[in-house]
């Protein structure tokens, strides 16, 4: 769900405007939960401060009334709205993190590993490349310098790739190369470029 329609309906919730308000607040806790499983477990990124950085800015004015807890050894993060709403999200390993709804999923097998080798060589080495050039270094530097005031930029991860090669990378402390991170739109938009590309093939 795109963060000004969470916006939107947590202000409704706030003004007392929305009709349906525990769904609402399902919606709210749902999306705690779940990005706060994600972060933790898929991640690996400490909770607290991706909470405070990527969910509590869209939680405002109503940050406050939510609470959550991260079970590690459970995997699993509720998530509550004012003691009107509780959600819970759980970690299913190469599946990621699910929102439970009523009974918990059946098990699910996995079929084995069958992953072909890759078909086009390695875009670049286990290292992070830095850049050669000053200008790419200044605009890497420009991209995580951060406002003094909201709003934050919160750059996590830059990575520059010409002609088939990454040329320059950076990534803010607690995240690398290995991070797994939310593509949000981004995602959306490769997949359909690479689904149109096989089409065209």
């Amino acid at each position: 769900m795109p963060r000004y329609a969470i916006s939107l309906v947590l202000a409704a919730v706030s003004l007392g405007a929305c009709d349906g308000i525990d769904r609402a607040t399902a919606v709210a806790t749902g999306y705690v939960s779940h990005q706060l499983c994600s972060a933790t477990f898929v991640s690996q990124l400490d909770p607290e401060p991706f909470y405070r950085q990527a969910v509590a800015p869209i939680l405002s004015p109503v940050s406050l009334l939510e609470s959550h807890q991260v079970d590690r050894q459970k995997a699993e993060v509720r998530s509550r709205f004012a003691g009107l709403s509780t959600t819970h999200a759980v970690f299913r390993g190469p599946l990621g993190c699910l929102v439970l709804h009523g009974e918990p999923p059946a098990p699910v097998v996995l079929p084995p590993d069958t992953s072909a080798p890759a078909l086009q060589p390695e875009i670049a080495g286990p290292a992070i490349v830095e850049p050669d050039q000053p200008a790419l270094k200044q605009a890497l530097d420009r991209a995580f310098a951060e406002n003094a005031q909201p709003p934050y930029r919160n750059t996590k991860a830059v990575v520059v790739v010409r002609d088939g090669r990454v040329i320059a990378e950076r990534y803010a402390p607690g995240y690398g190369i290995d991070t797994q991170l939310v593509g949000w739109s981004m995602t959306k938009s490769i997949t359909n470029a690479l689904i149109g590309i096989l089409v065209r093939q």
